[in-house]
């Protein structure tokens, strides 16, 4: 399958680029969970099944869903129907996040994953078999298309291990996608991966953006912490210098006086690195919204040059060449 090379390119450059700075931003990840519950939920036109993930019969729902794939005997069959059971996974997570109960949202989201990639290996099998599936893969991608938007926005509320689980589904859910796009006619495939690539520079932008002006308040706080510290330190010493004076004590004087000055000198050397690395981080932070206007400006371009029609030869026009290539 083709790709757009430059775009991905530039992709994975900002993503390198930027993954160190990511791991630690993610390791909020691991923190206290947000209250599931508490999520934006769009509505969905699939219901669950009549037993929902946290029931102890929750086999059974298992069980007709087997009885349901024995009967459907060709890959084409097996893939629509693998896509319909994870649209109903998909109600059964919602309604699992409505009660909160962390073991269901768990089952859920495994088997939205689970079944989402099956519906996306039968697609291809009934392609390899020499099946149309032109139609039936648009359909499905349809349906993944509406997991990943809605996975995607739950992501962004969710924090602690409820945001890894999600993350972890999103990456099943994607290769499955990937897999279908595989099968859709050549336009639309083109379509979907230049969406895909667009989405995904978009959101590795913006989560750089969020980290540079992370570090920056980081910086800036730590840069007032040393200020705080210097000025507390430089007070003992002071205090001290004061006190060997009282005392009369030259030797003890100068020490305190060296020990002052290599204080204030060490003090303004932190400061001055924290603040050079805040300017930087800033810097950063505006060459990315530089990188991110000048890839829209150009998307705009594109579209605009797409739009243009090109013109149809008149019907003179083309009696005058025919006539030509008859001389």
């Amino acid at each position: 399958m083709k790709r757009i090379i430059p775009v991905f390119l530039a992709l994975v450059l900002l993503f390198s680029a930027t993954q160190s700075v990511l791991a630690h931003h993610r390791n909020r990840v691991l923190g206290a969970s947000t209250q599931a519950s508490e999520l934006n939920f769009p509505s969905i036109s699939s219901g669950p099944g009549l037993i929902l993930p946290d029931s102890p019969f929750y086999f059974v729902d298992k069980l007709k869903q087997q009885v349901r794939l024995l009967l459907a005997f060709s890959p084409e069959d097996k893939a629509k129907l693998r896509a319909d059971i994870a649209g109903e996974r998909l109600a059964e997570l919602k309604a699992e996040l409505l009660k909160n109960n962390q073991k269901g949202i768990n089952i859920a989201l495994s088997e939205l994953a689970s079944e989402t990639q099956k519906a996306a290996t039968a697609l291809t099998d009934a392609e390899q078999k020499g099946k149309d599936v032109s139609l039936l893969s648009q359909q499905i991608n349809e349906k993944i298309k509406t997991e990943r938007d809605i996975l995607k926005g739950l992501e962004k509320q969710a924090d602690g291990e409820l945001k890894l689980r999600i993350e972890l589904t999103q990456a099943t859910v994607k290769k499955a996608k990937v897999e279908v796009e595989d099968s859709l006619p050549q336009n639309i495939m083109e379509n979907e991966i230049r969406d895909s690539i667009n989405s995904e520079l978009e959101d590795k932008i913006k989560d750089a953006q969020d980290v540079s002006q992370g570090i920056k308040n980081s910086l800036e706080e730590l840069s007032k912490e040393a200020s705080d510290a210097a000025q507390k330190s430089l007070t003992r010493r002071e205090e001290a210098l004061k006190k060997a004076i009282e005392e009369k004590n030259a030797e003890l004087v100068k020490e305190q006086k060296d020990l002052l000055e290599q204080e204030a000198i060490k003090q303004a050397t932190l400061i001055g690195i924290t603040l050079k690395a805040a300017r930087g981080a800033l810097q950063a932070a505006e060459e990315l919204e530089k990188i991110s206007n000048a890839f829209y400006e150009s998307e705009k371009d594109v579209e605009e040059i797409r739009a243009i029609p090109v013109p149809k030869p008149t019907p003179a026009q083309t009696l005058l060449n025919s006539n030509q290539v008859k001389l």
